[in-house]
């Protein structure tokens, strides 16, 4: 088998200051962009992964299966994800059966609102 080639000091320097900058920005990142903070947390939380893939399990020197098989562990997450939150999602709230529902409330002219006899 041929030797592959490893990743340089300086390479890897490099991404752990790029690792650490991306904290940085998850920690303070998207306090007034309102809804959008979601959406920038889960663009830096995906540039960490890429990173860490790539280069601290040194995929992007390796070759075929290898990559193949280290991704599929991450499609299997993300389509069990997708399918709780599909679930989660499509489901309603279905009162205890000894709830009483069938409870009458009436409205009172001078104290409001009533449970009915």
């Amino acid at each position: 088998m041929a030797e592959e080639k490893e990743p340089s000091l300086w390479v890897l320097i490099v991404v752990w200051l790029l690792s650490l900058g991306l904290l940085v920005a998850s920690y303070w990142g998207g306090g007034g962009l309102g809804g959008y903070r979601v959406i920038l947390s889960l663009g830096i939380a995906t540039a960490m992964l890429l990173l860490q893939y790539l280069y601290y399990m040194r995929l992007w020197y390796r070759r075929g299966m290898l990559r193949i098989v280290a991704m599929t562990g991450y499609y299997w997450l993300a389509l069990l994800f997708g399918l709780m939150l599909a679930d989660y999602l499509n489901r309603h709230y279905v009162p205890p059966p000894w709830k009483n529902q069938a409870a009458v409330y009436v409205y009172h002219p001078a104290g409001g609102l009533h449970k009915g006899e």
